[in-house]
């Protein structure tokens, strides 16, 4: 783990783009546990995505084959519709 000096010092002044001091998230980045919780976020993320392609596959009547042969049978237009369906529905979450 880098001192907090260090990890100041790692800094360039490329990146602090006019700031006169590094700020707190500045620090936990180089130091790497602002990490941490991005990677919870995206496993978040991903389950969501995931729960909604399988509600959209299950409309679209093809859960059956999802789920004996995985995502990878799919041909191009069908998973052109799921991932049309899916961006609609992000869209009106928005």
């Amino acid at each position: 783990m880098l001192s907090e000096k260090q990890a100041i010092a790692k800094i360039t002044p490329m990146s602090l783009q006019g700031r006169n001091a590094c700020s707190y998230h500045d620090i936990m980045i180089i130091k790497g546990e602002g990490k941490m919780n991005e990677r919870k976020s995206k496993k978040k993320q991903s389950d969501f995505i995931e729960e909604m392609k399988m509600e959209i596959a299950s409309e679209l009547g093809i859960i059956g084959q999802v789920q004996k042969d995985g995502w990878d049978s799919l041909s191009p237009r069908v998973s052109g519709k799921l991932g049309g369906k899916l961006s609609q529905r992000l869209k009106k979450m928005k």
